[in-house]
């Protein structure tokens, strides 16, 4: 990094001369991307490490390799003039309190500090409060399965003009703190050399939402959840280019688990086995959108299959058992 350009951007300029910070200093606007990127650089090539802004952790699959790669971290910090206070820093633990999540060798689970400080949020009391606590339940999004549907009601009083709170809205509240406290621990993502490549799962596509994950077997944990509400111009979209929307979805989501390695694409929309074949060139006559993704998804090493949509009953579970007739929704369809 160029600190003398760095520098030189953020100087004062006084009329006697003109003063240069040596130093990051508080209240810049980007000081934290800098600082991020400095960190960033300067453990670019140490194995098992990890950095959020001054947060940094160290990995090794056992000791020997854990000591290796602390001692060249400590060599990068005295060569960049960086120093750690001692009584901050935690050595040769099973597991770390990391950036609000509990990760061990076993799994990944959210910091019961965090559990609990959310699980006594009150309820919003205005538009702001409200992006506040969805904001704050969107950092464990990834461990709650059905993130976008339970969020759904709630993000509908983003809305202007909306500003009734009603007991559905109070329901999803409750619900979604409820989620957090009993959250999925997730799993680390490992390759079994005994087992197939693992395999991108893009498992519910409905009118409203979707979601996405990925599993090394059929009866193993997943190492994250994806899902995703469909925007007001989405939901215009045709049957054929929602079907594309999830697959993007999921693939761009799950991009570090899947690029550089072959995995199956499993679909119940039998239309879109041709379109995004990575065997067979895009068609012609489709539209631009699902040509454009078409060709997105070319740098990824994947096989496409038709699964039938009667085999998705994790998925479809919303759809093959309604709630039965809604009579004030029927009644202003027909006026």
């Amino acid at each position: 990094m160029n600190w003398t350009k760095v520098r030189s951007d953020y100087g004062a300029n006084r009329p006697f001369r003109l003063f240069q910070y040596q130093r990051l200093h508080f209240g810049v606007s980007s000081a934290p991307a800098v600082f991020q990127q400095f960190m960033a650089q300067l453990i670019s090539d140490v194995l098992g490490c990890a950095a959020y802004l001054y947060d940094v952790i160290v990995t090794g699959n056992d000791v020997a390799e854990h000591v290796q790669n602390l001692e060249l971290l400590c060599g990068r910090f005295n060569a960049a003039g960086l120093h750690c206070k001692l009584e901050k820093c935690t050595f040769f633990s099973s597991s770390v309190d990391y950036v609000g999540h509990i990760i061990s060798a076993q799994c990944i689970t959210p910091s019961e500090r965090d559990v609990q400080a959310n699980k006594q949020l009150l309820r919003p009391r205005n538009v702001h409060e409200l992006h506040v606590f969805i904001d704050k339940v969107n950092y464990y999004a990834r461990f709650l399965d059905d993130f976008s549907d339970d969020c759904t009601i709630l993000n509908a009083l983003r809305k202007k003009n909306v500003t009734a709170w009603t007991a559905e809205h109070q329901f999803a509240f409750e619900c979604l703190k409820e989620k957090i406290v009993n959250a999925t621990s997730l799993v680390h993502f490992r390759e079994d050399p005994q087992s197939p490549w693992p395999q991108m799962r893009r498992t519910m596509v409905r009118a409203v939402c979707f979601r996405t994950g990925i599993r090394m077997g059929p009866n193993d944990p997943s190492p994250t959840h994806s899902s995703k509400t469909l925007s007001a111009k989405q939901k215009g979209y045709s049957q054929v280019e929602k079907e594309g929307v999830a697959v993007m979805f999921g693939v761009r989501r799950l991009h570090q688990y899947l690029y550089g390695r072959h995995f199956e694409l499993h679909t119940d929309h039998k239309p879109s086995v041709s379109i995004f074949s990575p065997s067979e060139a895009p068609p012609v006559m489709a539209a631009q959108r699902l040509q454009r993704w078409a060709i997105a998804l070319m740098v990824y090493s994947f096989s496409i299959k038709y699964k039938c949509g009667n085999e998705h009953n994790d998925a479809d579970a919303l759809s093959r058992l309604p709630m039965g007739p809604d009579i004030e929704f029927d009644r202003s369809e027909v006026h």
